[in-house]
């Protein structure tokens, strides 16, 4: 369940409503750590345990994150990237939806790294 767009008023609606629904349990991907804090934490003091993964929301009291630190995702494709081009030519980057917290993290780790070769440009 979710919204097709990163809209984080959009996908904590759905989360509230998922908790209304009575579900036992949830996981969520946060499309934006902060606006998912509240939210987690009622479903938790409701008895409702919630974990988080691909994108996380560390500063709520869900149980667990699985997934990656998409930061340093997104440095170590650029570092391969640049393995394999070698340090000049013109780079793209394609993305998916753009605003998601975790998506917004890769794509920050890959620029930090091609901007240390000036030669080559996105």
């Amino acid at each position: 369940m979710g919204s097709v767009a990163s809209d984080a008023a959009e996908q904590m609606r759905v989360f509230e409503d998922t908790v209304a629904a009575g579900v036992n349990a949830i996981g969520i991907s946060c499309n934006d750590p902060t606006a998912c804090e509240d939210p987690i934490n009622k479903a938790v003091a409701a008895g409702i345990p919630v974990m988080t993964w691909d994108s996380d929301s560390p500063d709520s009291q869900r149980f667990t994150y699985l997934g990656v630190d998409n930061y340093q995702g997104g440095k170590a494709a650029a570092e391969l990237l640049v393995k394999f081009m070698g340090e000049e030519g013109k780079v793209a980057l394609l993305t998916g939806v753009p605003g998601a917290f975790n998506l917004e993290e890769r794509i920050r780790g890959f620029k930090d790294v091609v901007a240390a070769y000036p030669a080559s440009r996105s």
